[in-house]
Order: structure tokens, then C-alpha cells, then sequence
């Protein structure tokens, strides 16, 4: 794996203070409580949608394809008056490979994403990218299922769907799944993700 060398200048500063901003906000959106109810939570088992304050039911459902329909055209607006600016500015994927490779320098050393790496600085990296991806996992499924109980469940052990059984609860299975996910993206895929899988850059020609 060989890692380009960061550019500076004004244009990457500005990219590093909109990711950081982006990405402090991905962090801390499931912890935010507003009048007693998550600022962001899609409860899909109880069917209540906690969007921004609003508790959605599932004949409100309008109001979600109401938010997405204006971030899709809000995303085709800024894209044809200013290029792909969300690919370097606000893709997630971009942001999670910039975070990831941070974490890989801070613990690989100089010698992290170059052809030359040793055996043992990847045994230095590969555990922090397992921890990163099972830490950015749990923010993930915090988005679906309230934190509070996944972490008193996860520190007591109660990972099964019922106290009898040995088969694994939801979210847990959820957990782990996004987890290997997320660290199979890191080590293989990274910007081939943008080449081969993400369908923004097939209609972006398009526009």
C-alpha cells in the first residue's frame, strides 16, 4: 500500500476543517438528547424515526423522503455549479480513508504507506484499524439502536437475542458485520470504492 503525500496549501486547509467538522459530528449526533428524545435515532424494531428533534411514525414517512429529496437535489446544485466538491470535501469515504490513515502514521511511524513497510509496523496498525473500525461501528449502529442499552449490554455481556438462547441479538450481529465492513474497506478497497462501487461518480459525468 502506497499512501500519497498530503498537500498543503489553502484549499487543504479548508478540506481539513470542513472533514473535521463532518466528522465531530457523525461522533456526537447519537449522543445529543432533545427533550428527553435522541436528536437522531432510527428506531426501525419500534418504528419511531428521531429526526432532528421530530418523532416520525411510519405514515409520516414523507417527511424522511421530504429531507432526502432535498439533500439529493442540494447535492446535483452544488455539483454542477462547483464540480465534484463533494468527493474531496464531504464524502464519507474520504473522510473515514483521511482518519484511518492518520491513526496507521501515528502508529505505523515515517515508514507507514510506503512499499518498504515492515512486518512490524502492520502489526502495529492492523490492531488500531480493527479497534478504529469496531469504535466507528458502534458510533454507526448508535444511529439505529439507543447507546445507552448497547453499552450497558456490551459491559454485562448481554450480547444474545434472549437470556436462554445463544443466538446473537440484532445489533449485535450488526455491530460486528459493520465492523468487518469497515475494516475490509481500509485494507482493500479505500478509493477503489470510488472507482468501482459508488454511483455518484456515474451520474456526476452526467451533469
Amino acid at each position: 500500500m502506497v499512501i500519497a503525500r498530503p498537500i498543503e496549501g489553502k484549499h487543504r486547509t479548508i478540506k481539513n476543517r470542513i472533514n473535521i467538522a463532518l466528522f465531530a459530528l457523525f461522533l456526537v449526533l447519537p449522543f445529543i438528547r432533545l427533550n428527553g428524545h435522541p436528536f437522531v435515532l432510527l428506531d426501525i424494531p419500534n418504528r419511531q424515526f428521531h429526526v432532528f428533534g421530530l418523532t416520525i411514525w411510519p405514515q409520516e414517512l414523507y417527511f424522511l423522503h421530504i429531507i432526502l429529496l432535498t439533500m439529493g437535489f442540494m447535492l446535483l446544485f452544488f455539483t454542477a455549479l462547483f464540480g465534484r466538491i463533494w468527493c474531496g470535501y464531504a464524502c464519507p469515504q474520504t473522510i473515514f480513508t483521511e482518519a484511518y490513515n492518520w491513526v496507521g502514521k501515528l502508529v505505523g511511524g515515517s515508514s507507514y504507506g510506503k512499499p518498504t513497510m515492515k512486518k512490524r509496523h502492520w502489526a502495529r496498525v492492523i490492531p488500531a484499524w480493527v479497534a478504529l473500525s469496531f469504535f466507528f461501528s458502534f458510533i454507526f449502529t448508535a444511529y439505529f439502536v439507543p447507546y445507552e442499552s448497547m453499552a450497558s449490554d456490551l459491559f454485562q455481556g448481554k450480547i444474545f437475542a434472549f437470556a436462554d438462547s445463544y443466538r446473537p441479538a440484532a445489533w449485535f450481529i450488526f455491530l460486528m458485520a459493520s465492523t468487518g465492513v469497515a475494516f475490509f474497506n481500509m485494507i482493500y478497497f479505500r478509493e477503489n470504492l470510488c472507482k468501482y462501487a459508488c454511483p455518484y461518480g456515474r451520474f456526476q459525468a452526467a451533469l
